[in-house]
């Protein structure tokens, strides 16, 4: 089982993009060959998506992830890329909605030269927020 990697927040340098509208779209700003159970997921409320310039600390802006956490309740998703140390993309999809306990992590892996070259879901029901996931278990 591979557990996702949470990003943290501090105050460096991160590139956001704003997509909005973009993520709750079938495949987000970043899809890659996705799977039906992510382009036929129900759309959310998008937060603006970021991307965490290669060389990171993996930091997700604050206002990004309160962005995330004011519309959990009523089902929210943020969309965060990241690199790995080889310079691959990964992208993450973070998504609280009501009906869920905790957030679903949704991963395209598609890019990552070295990894699995996969998607994966995960959920997280101890999460309470993005920046700090608990325990997450492979959601087929």
């Amino acid at each position: 089982m591979r557990r996702a990697t949470a990003p943290r927040v501090a105050g460096a340098t991160v590139l956001g993009l704003a997509v909005a509208g973009l993520t709750a779209c079938a495949g987000g700003p970043w899809s890659h060959s996705a799977p039906s159970w992510f382009t036929s997921r129900e759309p959310l409320s998008p937060c603006t998506s970021v991307t965490v310039p290669p060389g990171g600390d993996g930091a997700v802006p604050a206002d990004a992830l309160a962005c995330f956490a004011a519309g959990a309740d009523r089902g929210a998703e943020l969309t965060v890329g990241s690199y790995t140390t080889e310079g691959d993309l990964i992208v993450t999809y973070y998504r609280a909605r009501p009906g869920i306990t905790g957030i679903a992590v949704l991963i395209d892996g598609t890019r990552d030269s070295f990894g699995a070259r996969e998607w994966t879901r995960e959920l997280c029901p101890d999460a309470t927020s993005p920046d700090d996931l608990g325990t997450c278990t492979d959601a087929g």
